[in-house]
């Protein structure tokens, strides 16, 4: 038998032999148990880690795949070919923005007015007549408000960023729909050959009727939802708005901070009339003037550019571990 005395104030303990010995065990069984479950852990991570790897691989494959189809088919086929690859583009950047926003509580971000837009071009391309109506209607979205939102929203091309790529797809690819209407296609109704031509059939008004129209039916639509209906429980519930993005944002935060908290969403929705005002005005003034709507797209490009690269640089000084797409804000 062993003496010990931990203290010296306290009276002898002894502990026998036996008893030490299964201290030992436990803690061997112990220190097993741990080193088990580390490797347990190491090999998940391990299977996760190869399991995002293949899945960014996927998803570089496609985005490479879809940006050389684009390319070439609005190139070649202009009428045919691109009008049908852009439909069925949308319909999968929709569905994978609708399940991605519903695991992140972006609902609301569903019913801004980018897919308002967006759905409206596509009921065009599927159901909607080749009247001069509608065909205006979608060149003004598509070189109006969806062309300059990849400026406002700071969209980039980067080929591992699946979110990314389809704001691109909502934003850009509108505007090489509506180029290609007006100047490509010979079966549409606004197409025209000359690089400038004058006042037509497409008069001021009608023009701005026809944007304005779906316009204003969203515009008090979404107030409503926003920031009646729905207002409380988006608070509650934490659900992701445009308008929350706006608040995080630092120079429209300071623009909300002059108004208070209580007129958030009525300066946003001001904010969002007079962008879209300006945009919609400058896509009516390069309706006859195509080398303002060239300039336009190529600048929306290279803003696509710069800023995917942009993003490539600070996501190499990253360990892969933290790019296991978890993708931004939703746009």
């Amino acid at each position: 038998y062993l003496t010990i005395v931990p203290r010296s104030d306290a009276s002898p303990t002894t502990v026998s032999s036996q008893t030490i010995k299964e201290d030992k065990d436990t803690r061997t069984i112990l220190a097993t148990a741990l080193y088990n479950k580390k490797l347990f852990l190491e090999n998940e991570l391990s299977k996760g880690l190869l399991f995002a790897v293949h899945r960014d691989q996927l998803v570089c494959t496609f985005i490479l795949i879809a940006t050389i189809i684009t390319a070439v088919l609005f190139v070649s086929s202009p009428s045919d070919l691109f009008l049908k690859w852009y439909v069925v583009g949308v319909i999968i950047m929709l569905l994978s923005r609708i399940i991605d926003y519903s695991q992140k509580k972006g609902h609301f971000y569903l019913i801004d007015f980018c897919y308002t837009a967006g759905i409206q071009i596509l009921y065009y391309l599927i159901f909607g007549s080749r009247s001069l109506q509608l065909t205006t209607r979608v060149f003004g979205f598509g070189a109006g408000v969806l062309g300059w939102s990849t400026v406002l929203f700071a969209n980039c091309l980067t080929v591992y960023r699946l979110d990314e790529f389809c704001s691109l797809w909502i934003h850009t690819v509108p505007s090489l729909l509506a180029y290609s209407l007006r100047w490509m296609n010979e079966e549409s109704p606004i197409y025209y050959k000359t690089y400038v031509c004058e006042l037509g059939s497409v008069h001021l008004l009608n023009y701005f009727k026809q944007c304005y129209l779906p316009y204003f039916i969203w515009f008090f639509g979404y107030y409503l939802i926003i920031s009646r209906i729905f207002r409380e429980w988006t608070v509650k519930g934490d659900y992701m708005t445009l308008v929350r993005t706006m608040e995080s944002n630092s120079s429209f935060g300071k623009l909300f901070s002059i108004f208070g908290p209580n007129y958030h969403v009525e300066v946003f929705m001001l904010y969002h009339l007079v962008f879209f005002s300006a945009t919609t005005f400058v896509g009516y003034v390069s309706f006859f003037c195509k080398p303002l709507y060239t300039f336009c797209l190529v600048f929306w490009i290279v803003s696509l550019v710069a800023n995917g690269a942009k993003a490539i640089v600070e996501d190499m000084t990253k360990p892969y571990s933290c790019l296991l797409y978890t993708s931004p804000s939703p746009r």
